[in-house]
């Protein structure tokens, strides 16, 4: 999967590293991310991975300082950012890119690629959604 954009670089300036923006996806299901650095998508879906009364009422999303760690297996240990990108084999230059939406200090979610399991919706989740990074 590549989230290069179509025809190459857009010449849009890149985002300045670890900048918070917040997002209060219930009454903004889309938020374009600055510098024309793409758009997030949350939508209602009956099957979707996404708890959404798990996520709370506001995220902030930003890119990545270095460090981050996230659960993405039911009873699994945390597991670095650096190490789930580079085995799902994300370019590097892609990474550094990529929205990372937190709910306070935990990370839930990367682009649509990972989600943390505080935020999975299960058997009895009565919310769901989905999650859609848009590249520019």
């Amino acid at each position: 999967m590549s989230l290069a954009p179509a025809g190459g670089d857009t010449g849009a300036p890149p985002r300045a590293a670890g900048v918070a923006q917040e997002w209060s996806w219930a009454r903004q299901r889309r938020l374009p991310l600055p510098g024309g650095a793409g758009t997030l998508v949350l939508r209602s879906d009956p099957r979707g991975p996404v708890d959404l009364e798990a996520l709370g009422p506001k995220l902030s999303v930003r890119t990545r300082r270095g460090g981050e760690r996230l659960r993405t297996q039911p009873g699994g240990v945390r597991r670095s950012l650096k190490g789930l990108l580079q085995e799902a084999r994300v370019p590097a230059e892609e990474r550094a890119r990529l929205p990372l939406l937190f709910r306070g200090e935990t990370l839930v979610a990367v682009a649509d690629l990972f989600l943390d399991t505080s935020v999975r919706a299960g058997s009895g989740a009565r919310r769901r959604g989905r999650l859609q990074y848009l590249p520019p």
